[in-house]
């Protein structure tokens, strides 16, 4: 494990090797971080907007110690940054684990944004609001707190129907760190628009377009479709809320590339048409994949828990790719399924 103390205030630690450039923005960000909690913590609603993110019911002599130590720059009891790959934080910008008292950013997120503080700053109070939620509540508050913490600290406008959105998501998820499973809370990229829309648009996405590096989040309740409209290449997808259908829809000879974890949810649906599946990840999906054409392909595996709706008159091809059926399976049209290059059925 390798340490960096850029100031007195901050400790980064990562057993990766971390460059000067990457240290510096570590050291800009958590500056900025620092300054805007201290503003913050002089507003005149800071106990409304605290009451907002984390509720009404919090430990009152640990919220007047936060307000305290932020106005006076107090950084002590700050959690220690740890840097990881975007593979081992599955895509995840950036997390926070009570069991281990850390912060965990995406080393590849922040190669991104070597001359862009402004984002990492957004990731890095999201995750400190997930670890002041450890301090003022006894259970983990509803929602993405540290989003919403996240956006009253850098002045950002949260209208009803994103406050909303923020207080139904699921923020929860795991990693495996040296062996360990460890649960975290963490910062991804989340669909917002319930009208649902073309992937393509930055609007449709909370904070901004998914990359490689990422994991999408499409989990918003409601019925509504998801359109691939250009090719995109994902560490992890999760898709399916609670309520209502939540469409994925891989046609227009586009194609999706998952290297990493997917999951559908029992909400959740794939439409694969004429586009196409490919990539080393596994997808499993305990709701409906339509399979009315295009094809699979990559060295990954699509595993159905749910149920396979094999249709339509267009042939679909499986090629590289192992398909496991351990669902319900329904053949209906006329369409062949080929399979090539050592595709498994």
């Amino acid at each position: 494990m390798n340490s960096y103390s850029p100031t007195q205030a901050l400790t980064i630690n990562s057993y990766l090797v971390l460059d000067p450039a990457l240290l510096r923005l570590l050291d800009q960000a958590f500056t900025l971080a620092l300054e805007q909690l201290s503003d913050f913590a002089y507003d005149p609603e800071f106990g409304q907007k605290m009451a907002l993110a984390f509720g009404d019911r919090t430990n009152a002599n640990e919220l007047q110690e936060l307000q305290t130590q932020w106005q006076t720059g107090d950084s002590g009891s700050l959690p220690a940054l740890d840097i990881l790959s975007a593979s081992e934080l599955n895509g995840a910008k950036g997390a926070f684990a009570a069991s281990t008292h850390q912060i965990y950013l995406s080393a590849d997120f922040l190669q991104t944004r070597l001359d862009d503080p402004d984002p990492v700053v957004s990731v890095l109070l999201e995750e400190l609001g997930h670890w002041i939620d450890t301090r003022l509540n006894e259970r983990d508050s509803a929602g993405d707190e540290g989003a919403i913490f996240s956006a009253l600290v850098q002045g950002a406008e949260l209208t009803d129907s994103l406050l909303n959105q923020l207080k139904a998501e699921n923020d929860q998820g795991t990693i495996v760190l040296h062996g360990e499973t460890i649960s975290i809370e963490k910062a991804a990229i989340a669909w917002n628009n319930a009208t649902g829309g073309n992937w393509s648009v930055s609007a449709n996405w909370n904070p901004a377009l998914p990359t490689a590096i990422d994991e999408a989040i499409i989990t918003l309740n409601g019925n509504y479709s998801v359109a691939l409209d250009v090719d995109a290449t994902l560490i992890g997808l999760t898709l399916g809320g609670t309520t209502g259908t939540q469409t994925l829809a891989l046609g227009n000879g586009r194609t999706l590339t998952l290297n990493g974890a997917g999951n559908v949810n029992p909400q959740g649906l794939i439409t694969l048409s004429n586009g196409t599946l490919t990539g080393s990840g596994i997808l499993t999906t305990a709701g409906i994949f339509n399979w009315s054409g295009g094809t699979q392909a990559g060295t990954g595996r699509t595993v159905v828990t749910g149920t396979l709706n094999l249709n339509g008159v267009t042939n679909k091809v499986l090629d590289g790719r192992t398909l496991e059926t351990r669902g319900n399976t329904i053949w209906s049209g006329t369409g062949w399924l080929n399979g090539g290059n050592g595709g498994i059925w």
